[in-house]
């Protein structure tokens, strides 16, 4: 139909979609990140307060990619890990220990990557309230 062939969602396509939403997300996240770090005033009261959006919106980042990550192990045969290990789904159709981290990290990285963000967005206006 359409001149779409009938197997869209074979092994080859599917290892192109996970390295592609990886890649994407890597160049996205740095985006980001670079952009962060290059605003963050220099002479700012504390570390924690220059720093701190830098620093949560890159643990977000990292929280995000795990399941990418996963899913390319995956593709390439568990790479370190037993393929196994790294099931998202059991047997009986319920979530793996791992696929309960991967899920709870994937909940967590967004969460903190956006605190990270909205910091770096109202801390300038902080600041200037603080100076007035």
């Amino acid at each position: 139909m359409f001149g779409a062939g009938n197997n869209v969602a074979n092994e080859g396509n599917k290892q192109a979609a996970h390295h592609f939403t990886f890649g994407t997300n890597i160049v996205i996240f740095a985006g980001i990140l670079w952009h962060i770090a290059a605003e963050t005033p220099k002479g700012a009261s504390s570390a924690c307060w220059r720093w701190g959006p830098f620093m949560l919106a890159t643990s977000g980042c990292c929280m995000i990619m795990w399941d990418s990550l996963r899913h390319i192990f995956l593709d390439h045969g568990g790479v370190f890990f037993k393929p196994e290990s790294l099931a998202m789904y059991s047997d009986h159709g319920g979530l793996t220990t791992i696929g309960k981290v991967s899920q709870m990290l994937t909940i967590m990285g967004f969460v903190t990557l956006a605190t990270g963000v909205i910091w770096f967005v109202l801390a300038p206006k902080k600041r200037t309230e603080d100076k007035v």
